[in-house]
């Protein structure tokens, strides 16, 4: 942004910068600018990435089946048992 257009845009915000800062933010707003510039050159035309490293995963095991508990097993060892379900109280302080 130039200079001018900066002491325009502080004039309609009721501001009065000193020069130095006025200095400072079109040098700022220029490298802005220029930094805006080298990201439009940017390619952009590469496939998304599910994660940065693309490299397969190797050190997870198979998802096999195993066998879980016996139901008559389970339900001997639960506190509590409601038909052929393991009961379990109600959350809260509603005792």
């Amino acid at each position: 942004m130039t200079k001018d257009k900066l002491i325009e845009l502080s004039k309609k915000l009721k501001l009065t910068p000193k020069p130095q800062v006025l200095d400072a933010l079109s040098n700022l707003s220029e490298d802005l600018l220029k930094s805006v510039e080298l990201i439009k050159n940017f390619q952009t035309d590469a496939k998304p990435m599910a994660r940065i490293d693309e490299t397969p995963i190797s050190f997870l095991r198979e998802d096999t089946p195993k066998p879980g508990l016996a139901k008559d097993k389970l339900l001997s060892n639960a506190p509590q048992v409601e038909g052929d379900f393991v009961a379990v109280p109600k959350g809260g302080n509603n005792d």
